[in-house]
């Protein structure tokens, strides 16, 4: 990052600046999920957003970098949302545990995947677009999340709670096949079989992903 992009960063900002500039990241949000990176531009965000371009550039500077402060927004919300389930699991006493244990944090996975659905969809179309190079936050707090996770089944592994797995193949899997899952029943309900009552999308979100780690990860009797 150049030396003008780091001044504007360290501007002090009035309330009114700050207002914007969740405005923008907001919106921003909602365009990078609605149309992708490749389909979205500087423009269109601002005139979504009701500023004026040179406003947008004050506050966020290129694309990239605007996309990278939408990206880390997100990314914060999903490793807080993370590390407590990351020590909980870590902290299994016996199988049982840990299969009570899943079965809890993933009610914590449905209500972050609803809260955040415009990020989730914009790092889905992002893999989607099949990018040539990752912006270097992007590649940063994937490989810190990845790591953590990959951390976490190692342990489990080793202190024999779950069965012998490609830790790394199966953290990929899993922040693929959540979110996707997700969407899809959001979309096509009926594909799930979702129950129209209020929270019927998350009990089968749940209850699907229960039996398929139980049957995947935990030693068979």
């Amino acid at each position: 990052m150049g030396s003008t992009a780091i001044k504007r960063r360290n501007r002090p900002r009035r309330a009114d600046g700050l207002q914007t500039r969740q405005r923008v990241l907001r919106v921003a949000a909602k365009a990078f999920a609605t149309s992708g990176y490749q389909g979205t531009s500087l423009r269109q965000i601002a005139t979504a957003a009701a500023v004026d371009l040179a406003t947008l550039k004050y506050h966020f500077g290129t694309k990239p970098e605007l996309f990278s402060d939408v990206y880390r927004g997100g990314h914060t919300a999903l490793f807080a949302m993370l590390s407590p389930l990351i020590r909980d699991l870590s902290e299994s006493q016996s199988v049982d545990g840990l299969a009570k244990a899943l079965h809890a944090q993933l009610y914590e996975v449905g209500d972050y995947l609803e809260a955040n659905e415009d990020w989730v969809r914009m790092t889905v179309f992002r893999l989607l677009e099949l990018p040539s190079e990752l912006t270097p936050v992007e590649d940063q707090l994937q490989d810190q999340m990845l790591s953590a996770l990959e951390q976490c089944l190692a342990h489990l592994v080793k202190r024999e709670l779950i069965r012998p797995v490609d830790t790394k193949a199966l953290v990929i899997m899993l922040l693929t096949a959540l979110p996707t899952w997700y969407l899809c029943a959001q979309v096509r309900p009926a594909w799930m079989k979702i129950s129209e009552k209020e929270g019927g999308l998350q009990e089968s979100f749940v209850s699907f992903f229960t039996d398929a780690l139980h049957q995947f990860l935990l030693p068979i009797a």
